[in-house]
C-alpha cells in the first residue's frame, strides 16, 4: 500500500501483529514474508527475515486512525450519502490522498480540489466494497456481546452509539488485531490503495499532457483547464485497477477517459465516414468522436435524449438495423445495453473493444455459473453473436442486449444485497429489489420507452440496406486504400468468460470467510479450474496458463483482461509471455471471410434471426404517428 512509508514505532506488539498479517496475507507459493517492491521495512520475528513493505502501510493506517473515531469533515465523506464504515476507512483514504499529491510525475495543479475529492470518493467506494462485509461481520459480533435481546427491542431506530463505539475501538487499538484475523483483506486493501494511486497519478499526468490536444479536438482551441470533477462510470477494475471515468474540465468540457486503446473506435468512425462519402448510409449514422493516445484515449460524452416524434423513432430503428449490419460484418460481440446510448434518433455505440473478435479454438474456457449468456453452438457466426439482439436461451436476470435490454426495467425481477441503516446500530446487508439505473440504450417518446419488437420492419430495412451496400462496395472496401485494411493490427479484447461470471467469482471470494488468509481466498478461485475440466487434453497447457493468469488478476481484485491484435492468432498473457496459435482464426481473418461470404442467401438467414429474436417479446406498444415529445406528462 504505502510503499517505503514508515509505520508505527517499533514495539513487540506492533511487530508481532504485522508479522501475523504478513503471514496470513501471503498467497500460496510465496515465501513466508514475501518482499514488496520497496524491500522489507522491519524485521519480523527472530529468524523470519524482514517483513514485506506493504505491512508498513497498514501500520500507518493504524497510527493515523489512533484516537480518532472518524474524519467526517473529509470532502469525500458526504454526510448526506454516507458509505458503510467510512469512519474506519477514511484515515487510509487520507494517507492515499497525501501519497497521490506527492507523486513526482503528477504535474502541479493537475486536479482542482473538487476533482481530488471525487477521486478519493472513488477510493472510499472501493474500500467499502472490499472491506464492508468483513467489518459488518465483526460489528455483528460486537453488537451481540454488548446488547441484549431486550436492549435490541427497546433501542431507538437510527441510533449510533454502538456503531461509534465499535469504530472508536477499532481505530484506537484493535485495527492491527482485526487485520491479523483477515490477512487477505489487509493485503487487498494495500493493493487497492497502490493501484488507485497509480491510476489517479496516470490520469492527472495524461490530462495535463493532453490539454492542448483536447482543446483543438473538442473546444476549438480553447484551453480545457484543470480536471475539476471525476466520476466512476464502472466499478470494474482492469489491468492494474484502471477504470473508465467521466472527466469534467474547468472550462466545462466533459469527456470519457478510457485507460485502454480506442483505435477500434477511431477505425469504426473512419469506416462510417468512408461509406457515408459514397452516399450509401441513409439515414446517416452518428458516431462518438475519439482522440486516440496509444494505450488510452478520450471520447466525447454521448447523452441519452428522447425522440421528437414517431418519424424520429422510425429513423432510430433504421439506423439501429444499419449498425447491426456493420457490427455483424466486423465480427463484433458483447454489444450489450451498456455499450449503446439512444441519443435522440441516433443509436450511438460507445464501446467497440470487441469488434473483429477472434475465433477461439474448441474447448475454450467455460463458465462456472449456469447460463453464461453465450449464443448456442452454430449461431456464433450469426447476427445473434453481436449481443445487440435478445436471445431466448439467455437466462440472466434481465435481458441485456444492446437494442432490447432494459425493456423489463422497473419490473423488480432483480434482487441484490443492499446496505440498510448505514453507520447506525442497525446496519445490515439485506437482499431486496435492486435499484437498477434506468437504461440509456432504449429510445423514448413522450416519456415512454420504445420496444424494438414494435419496429421490426425498420430494423430489418436498415439491416438489409446496409448489408446490401457492404456487398456492393466489397471490392473497393477490401482494396489497399479501402477502409477495411485499417482494422488490421489493432488491439482487441478477448473475453474467455463473460464479465458477470468474473463478478460472480469475485463476490464469492470476497466473503468474510474467504478473506481470512491468502490461502482461503485462493481456494475459492479453484472454481476456475473446476469449471474447465472438459478441455481438450492436447491444448491443456494453453488453458492452464490462461487460468493461472485469470487467477493472478482475481487474486488481487482485478477483473481479468486479455488483449490480442486483430490480425493475430496468438494471445499475450499479462506477465506470462505468449500463447502461440491460441485462436483458430484471427478477428481480422474471420471478419474478412465473413464479408467475402455475404450474399442474398446469407442475408435471408440473418433477417430470419432478427425477426425471430424480436418475436415473442411482450410488446410495450407502438406510439401513434401523432405522438411527440410534447406529449410527455
Amino acid at each position: 500500500m504505502c510503499r517505503g512509508e514508515p509505520g508505527l514505532e517499533s514495539g513487540p506488539g506492533s511487530v508481532e501483529a504485522l508479522a501475523r498479517i504478513a503471514l496470513r496475507g501471503a498467497w500460496p507459493g510465496e515465501s513466508e514474508f514475501p518482499m514488496g517492491a520497496g524491500g522489507g521495512e522491519r524485521s519480523g520475528p527472530p529468524g523470519a527475515g524482514p517483513l514485506p513493505s506493504w505491512v508498513g502501510g497498514l501500520a500507518a493506517w493504524a497510527e493515523r486512525g489512533r484516537g480518532r473515531a472518524g474524519v467526517d469533515s473529509a470532502p469525500c465523506a458526504r454526510t448526506e450519502e454516507p458509505l458503510p464504515f467510512q469512519d474506519i476507512l477514511l484515515p487510509l483514504v487520507e494517507i492515499a490522498g497525501e501519497r497521490l499529491a506527492s507523486r513526482p510525475e503528477l504535474p502541479s495543479g493537475a486536479f482542482a480540489p473538487s476533482a481530488h475529492a471525487d477521486l478519493e470518493r472513488g477510493l472510499l467506494l472501493w474500500l467499502c466494497q472490499l472491506c464492508g462485509p468483513a467489518l459488518l461481520h465483526e460489528f455483528s459480533l460486537y453488537r451481540l456481546t454488548r446488547q441484549s435481546a431486550l436492549d435490541r427491542i427497546g433501542s431507538r431506530a437510527g441510533g449510533r452509539a454502538l456503531y461509534e463505539s465499535f469504530a472508536r475501538d477499532v481505530l484506537c487499538g484493535d485495527l492491527l488485531l482485526l487485520l491479523g484475523e483477515y490477512g487477505a483483506l489487509a493485503r487487498l486493501a494495500t493493493v487497492v490503495v497502490d493501484r488507485w494511486t497509480d491510476m489517479a497519478a496516470e490520469l492527472g499526468r495524461r490530462a495535463a499532457a493532453d490539454r492542448e490536444l483536447l482543446g483543438r479536438a473538442f473546444t476549438r482551441g480553447r484551453d480545457p483547464g484543470r480536471v475539476s470533477a471525476v466520476r466512476w462510470l464502472s466499478m470494474d477494475r482492469h489491468e492494474g485497477g484502471r477504470v473508465i471515468l467521466a472527466v469534467r474540465f474547468e472550462s466545462g468540457l466533459h469527456l470519457v477517459y478510457k485507460p485502454r486503446p480506442v483505435a477500434l473506435e477511431q477505425r469504426f468512425s473512419e469506416l462510417v465516414g468512408w461509406l457515408d462519402r459514397r452516399g450509401r448510409l441513409r439515414p446517416r449514422l452518428r458516431v462518438a468522436r475519439v482522440v486516440p493516445r496509444g494505450g488510452y484515449g478520450w471520447m466525447e460524452v454521448i447523452r441519452h435524449a428522447p425522440c421528437r416524434d414517431i418519424a424520429a423513432a422510425e429513423r432510430f430503428y433504421r439506423r439501429a438495423g444499419s449498425l447491426l449490419a456493420l457490427v455483424h460484418a466486423l465480427g463484433g460481440v458483447d454489444f450489450h445495453m451498456e455499450n449503446l446510448i439512444a441519443h435522440g434518433e441516433h443509436p450511438v455505440l460507445v464501446d467497440m473493444e470487441s469488434i473483429m473478435y477472434p475465433r477461439a479454438l474448441p474447448a475454450a474456457v467455460s463458465s462456472p455459473e449456469p447460463s453464461d449468456g453465450n449464443p448456442p453452438v452454430g449461431l456464433t457466426d450469426s447476427v445473434l453473436a453481436t449481443d445487440l439482439l435478445p436471445r431466448e436461451h439467455d437466462a440472466r436476470p434481465f435481458a441485456c442486449s444492446g437494442l432490447a435490454g432494459g425493456t423489463e426495467f422497473g419490473s423488480g425481477s432483480v434482487e441484490r444485497r443492499k446496505w440498510d441503516a448505514v453507520n447506525t446500530d442497525d446496519m445490515a446487508l439485506r437482499l431486496g429489489p435492486a435499484t437498477v439505473r434506468r437504461p440509456e440504450n432504449l429510445p423514448s417518446l413522450g416519456g415512454e420507452r420504445l420496444d424494438p419488437s414494435q419496429f421490426r420492419e425498420e430494423i430489418v430495412e436498415g439491416f438489409s440496406s446496409t448489408y446490401g451496400m457492404l456487398v456492393e462496395t466489397r471490392e473497393s472496401l477490401l482494396a489497399p486504400d479501402g477502409a477495411w485494411l485499417r482494422f488490421a493490427g489493432l488491439p482487441v479484447r478477448f473475453v474467455p468468460r463473460p464479465t458477470h461470471v468474473y463478478g460472480w467469482i469475485e463476490r464469492r471470494a470476497g466473503r468474510p470467510e474467504c478473506l481470512l488468509s491468502g490461502a482461503d481466498r485462493d481456494a475459492e478461485l479453484d472454481v476456475l479450474e473446476r469449471s474447465s475440466a472438459s478441455w481438450d487434453p492436447r491444448r491443456r497447457s494453453h488453458f492452464e496458463r490462461l487460468v493461472a493468469s485469470e487467477r493472478r488478476a482475481l487474486r488481487e481484485w482485478d477483473i481479468p483482461c486479455f488483449r490480442t491484435l486483430t490480425d493475430s492468432r496468438d494471445l499475450p498473457l499479462p506477465g506470462d509471455g505468449l500463447l502461440k496459435d491460441f485462436f483458430e482464426q484471427s478477428g481480422y481473418e474471420r471478419a474478412t471471410r465473413r464479408l467475402q461470404r455475404m450474399d442474398e442467401a446469407d442475408l435471408e438467414v440473418q433477417v430470419g434471426h432478427i425477426v425471430r429474436a424480436l418475436q415473442g417479446r411482450t410488446p410495450i406498444g407502438r406510439p401513434s404517428a401523432h405522438q411527440s415529445i410534447s406529449a410527455s406528462p
